[in-house]
């Protein structure tokens, strides 16, 4: 299953990633809007990584590294689908 859609769906670790970056939680005493934020993420984590930048007020990452971003164009839950702008270009690489 892409992203375990059923239990927890991509688009709820993004949302998890937000409310910690952006101070919504408890128990973590720092100020992420004040730090220089590097997302390095594997996988399923850069989706979540990349989606959680679509939750306001918005995060601000300096650099973004993914490695092997799982990509499902057409994913069965909506609100977990990649803008087609990251995906288009793969799609158009005679390479792979």
């Amino acid at each position: 299953m892409w992203g375990y859609n059923i239990v927890f769906p991509w688009v709820e670790y993004a949302r998890a990633i937000h409310l910690f970056l952006a101070g919504h939680g408890r128990g973590v005493d720092v100020d992420f809007s004040s730090r220089k934020l590097v997302g390095v993420e594997a996988c399923v984590g850069s989706i979540a990584i990349i989606l959680s930048q679509t939750y306001q007020p918005a995060l601000k990452y300096v650099s973004l590294v993914l490695v092997e971003p799982t990509f499902n164009p057409f994913p069965t839950d909506p609100e977990s689908r990649v803008p087609s702008s990251l995906y288009e270009p793969l799609l158009k690489q005679k390479d792979i």
